[in-house]
Formats: structure tokens, C-alpha cells, sequence
């Protein structure tokens, strides 16, 4: 009774066994592909900045006082010269009143001392005056003579004191901030202080981008530039490169240039302050056949060969080896060393095909890096992955040109998709051909 017990058991697992391969399937192969466009391929830099009116006034006041009449608010047009604002002038006056008497007093002292020199000019050709007294009264004359000019220069000083007194705008434009109040006092010292600021014209803007230094080096003036805002979101503006300054900007150890881009701004869409999202092309080409990028990084795996044709191929020449040996020892012993040799040829060219093929992955991978040149894709031509050469051209992250090879919607590889069979194992897992052919293996041994 026990040994039918274990008979039966070892019977149900081995049914078990059978079933499990005989259900098994092979995992299938599937590619992903994508279509061959037309579309532009550009390599751009990316950068933010600030818009900015192309020029733009601080205007300041060179004098001290209480602002006491303001002309000119936020967003108000002013023309050039035009009066923006005025400061208290009592103080100025006083100070002018000042200048104005400093300058009389010389005056008369200067006209005073002349008369006296003049006639000691007489005394001294008549010989009733003696040089010390000559000198004395020719001393006086020319220190009141520069007394004089010293009050003149005061008098002016203290009119264009009160000149500034009246603040005028410097351009024709548009005020864009006004940073003081009627009544305030401001103080000027060696930083002037900000009253207005006014920009010139407003429908020509500049955006200050910042570029990291492993870029500038790819940037040139008169590059096109496309950026966006987040206040118009769905609008692209257009700008050129207009200069790069040379003065590195530096933060948290991370060096930047600064790069002035010129845009038009007839819409007015932009304004001072924003913040700017900008694209610099580099290179590119327009309207050219184009491929996914990661069309070229693509090569197939696992790709079944038919070994049941190079098995037979051989037992063939070894039954035919078999009979020749009937011929005598001496016969049986040339053709095992022919045999032996040509096995060794065949392997030997089988390692220079690999070797040749190792050779011509390592060219096209360098015709990959070079940027363009000759470089390989694979294509599905019968539901079998083909592998075709192409001459490619411009490239960017996404996109790379194609100059001949192909032709518009054919559809180039770009992944290999494994749909893994349900009842696989999930330890030590391995590709669908070698689960497929390990299973007829293990059938055979069943078997």
C-alpha cells in the first residue's frame, strides 16, 4: 500500500511537471516605434532674466530741502526739461540774498583799492612815493581784486543751488516710480537720493539674462532669442543677442555672465520687472527629416538565430566524415586533421565577424559622439528589426537630422518591449528566446 502511495505521488508530480512546460509559453517581442518627420531641430540655452526699458533715468536732487510741490505721478508721460517737482527755497533764497551783498562789498572794495593803486601809479613816476608804501597799496589792490572774483563765484554757487531747487525731468518718457511726498525732506549727500525714475520708451525693452559659464562660451551676438513671461503665457516674444558683458556675476560659488537681449516691444505687452524664460538658439535647422534621438541609442537584444539549421549543417558533415573513414588509417588520420582544421578556420572567422562587427559598433558609436556622419538605425521591414545606415546631420536632445536614408513616415525603433510570460518564475528571471529554448531542453530530457 505504501509503495502505490509513493508511485502515485512521484506519478502526479512528474504529470505536474509535464503540464507546467507543455502550458509554458515563450515570452514575445515587441518594438516600439516612431515615424520619420519633418520639423526643426535646435539646440537652445536656457536662461532667466529681467525685462527692462532700454533706458531708463534715476532722477536725483544735488540739494538738501522739504519737497514742496510734486508736478508728476506713477505712469505720467513728462517731456524733457519739464518740471517734475520743487523743493523749499526759502533757505536757497536767503543764501543767494547772502551772496548777492558778499558780492557788492567787493565790489566796492575792489574800486576803492583800483583808485588808490592807479594814483600811486602817478606818485611813482614822480618819485613822491617810496616802494614799501608802492608795494602796499599795489598788495591790497590785487588781494581785493581776487576778493571779487571769490564773491562772484559764491553768488553763482548759491543762484544754481537754488536752480536745483526746481527738479526738471532729464528725457522724454514715462515715469515708472516716484520714491517721495509732499512735505518729506531728503538730504543730499555723497549717494544722491532717488526721486523718480523715468524710461525713455517703453515699446524697446532689453531682457538681462543670466548665463552659467559652461554656456557662454556657445553664445554670439546676433543670436536669435524666443522667451516667454508668466504674465502671457501662451505668447513667445522674440529678441536678438545684443551684448555680453565681460563682468562675472558670482553666487554660492557659481559663476555667471550677464547677456543684453534686445526686444521690441510695440504691443506693450511687456513691462519693467518681469521675469523672462529665455531660449537662446545656438544652431538649427528648419523644415528637415528628423528622428527621435533615441533612435540612434537603440540595439536589439536577444535576436533568435536558427540553430536547428547549423545543428543539422554539421551533423551532415560529420556523417560524411564517417564515411570517407572507411578509406584506410592513413586517410581517416588527414581527414580528422582537415576536419580540425577547418573547425578552427570556421571559428576563426567566426571570431573576425565578431571582432568586425565589435569594430563597426565602436564606429558608429564614435559617428554618434562626432555629432553627425555616418551612423545606423533599426527599422521594422516585415515585422523583423532591419538595421539600415543613415547619414545624419544637426542634432539637438530630442531630435536629430537625417540627410539620406530614409524617407518621410517610415518608422525608425526606438525601444524593445518583452512581454514576459504570466507563469514565469519571478527568481532568476532571463530572456523569452532562452526561456524558450531551455524549456524544449528540459522536454528533451523528459523525454
Amino acid at each position: 500500500m505504501k509503495k502505490n502511495i509513493i508511485a502515485a505521488s512521484v506519478f502526479v508530480f512528474l504529470v505536474a511537471i509535464a503540464v507546467f512546460f507543455l502550458n509554458k509559453k515563450p515570452a514575445q517581442i515587441r518594438f516600439e516605434t516612431e515615424a520619420v518627420f519633418f520639423g526643426d531641430v535646435k539646440n537652445v540655452i536656457t536662461a532667466t532674466g529681467k525685462v527692462a526699458p532700454l533706458e531708463q533715468v534715476e532722477v536725483s536732487t544735488q540739494v538738501s530741502g522739504i519737497i514742496d510741490t510734486i508736478f508728476v505721478d506713477f505712469n505720467d508721460r513728462v517731456k524733457a526739461n519739464q518740471i517734475i517737482a520743487i523743493l523749499d527755497k526759502s533757505v536757497l533764497e536767503l543764501q543767494v540774498a547772502q551772496s548777492n551783498a558778499s558780492l557788492s562789498s567787493a565790489q566796492s572794495e575792489f574800486t576803492y583799492r583800483k583808485s588808490l593803486f592807479e594814483r600811486a601809479n602817478i606818485m611813482k613816476e614822480k618819485n613822491m612815493i617810496s616802494a614799501d608804501e608802492y608795494e602796499l597799496v599795489k598788495y591790497n589792490y590785487e588781494r581785493s581784486q581776487n576778493s571779487l572774483q571769490t564773491a562772484k563765484i559764491d553768488n553763482d554757487r548759491a543762484k544754481t543751488n537754488l536752480g536745483y531747487a526746481t527738479i526738471r525731468s532729464p528725457i522724454e518718457g514715462i515715469v515708472l516710480s516716484r520714491a517721495v511726498e509732499q512735505g518729506q525732506t531728503v538730504a543730499a549727500s555723497l549717494n544722491a537720493p532717488t526721486l523718480f525714475t523715468i524710461a525713455r520708451d517703453l515699446t524697446k525693452m532689453q531682457v538681462f539674462a543670466d548665463i552659467d559659464e559652461a554656456d557662454i562660451g556657445q553664445i554670439k551676438e546676433g543670436m536669435n532669442v524666443k522667451f516667454s513671461v508668466d504674465a502671457w503665457a501662451d505668447s513667445v516674444f522674440a529678441g536678438v543677442v545684443q551684448s555680453i558683458r565681460l563682468q562675472p556675476n558670482s553666487a554660492n560659488s557659481a559663476v555667471s555672465y550677464t547677456v543684453v537681449i534686445n526686444v521690441d516691444n510695440s504691443n506693450l505687452l511687456l513691462l519693467p520687472g518681469m521675469t523672462a524664460t529665455a531660449e537662446i538658439i545656438t544652431s538649427g535647422v528648419e523644415n528637415v527629416l528628423v528622428i527621435p534621438a533615441r533612435a540612434l541609442r537603440f540595439r536589439p537584444t536577444n535576436l533568435k538565430t536558427d540553430n536547428k539549421e547549423k545543428e543539422k549543417d554539421k551533423t551532415d558533415k560529420n556523417t560524411n566524415q564517417n564515411q570517407n573513414a572507411n578509406q584506410g588509417s592513413d586517410g581517416q588520420k588527414r581527414e580528422r586533421q582537415a576536419g580540425a582544421g577547418g573547425e578552427r578556420g570556421e571559428r576563426g572567422e567566426r571570431g573576425e565577424r565578431r571582432g568586425g562587427g565589435a569594430q563597426d559598433r565602436g564606429r558608429q558609436s564614435g559617428a554618434q559622439k562626432s555629432g553627425g556622419g555616418k551612423t545606423s538605425v533599426w527599422i521594422l521591414e516585415n515585422d523583423i528589426p532591419t538595421e539600415k545606415e543613415i547619414q545624419t546631420g544637426e542634432r539637438s536632445s530630442s531630435l536629430v537630422e537625417v540627410r539620406s536614408g530614409l524617407d518621410e513616415n517610415d518608422r525608425v525603433i526606438v525601444a524593445q518591449i518583452q512581454n514576459a510570460n504570466k507563469k514565469k518564475p519571478t527568481q532568476n528571471p532571463q530572456n523569452p528566446l532562452q526561456q524558450s529554448g531551455g524549456g524544449n531542453q528540459r522536454g528533451m530530457m523528459g523525454r
